[in-house]
């Protein structure tokens, strides 16, 4: 799309970019990231749990029971 359009968009540009390199770069970059991205460790996110409790909030009904009982 943007080899299509990049005449209207950008045409100094356009007349100055090697596509062939262009792509080939633009490949790569991706088997670098996806490599990156694949070996790179897990992190554990709250992006499941309500916003509330992201939040901080402790309000009745939020949090288990069974915890709440262990800490008291």
């Amino acid at each position: 799309m943007l080899y299509s359009t990049q005449n209207i968009i950008n045409p100094t540009l356009n007349a100055r970019l090697d596509w062939s390199w262009f792509m080939a770069c633009q490949f790569a970059f991706g088997l670098v990231a996806g490599l990156v991205v694949i070996r790179h460790a897990r992190i554990h996110t709250l992006q499941y749990m309500p916003v509330a409790i992201r939040m901080g909030i402790e309000a009745p009904g939020l949090t288990d029971k069974k915890r709440e009982e262990g800490h008291k």
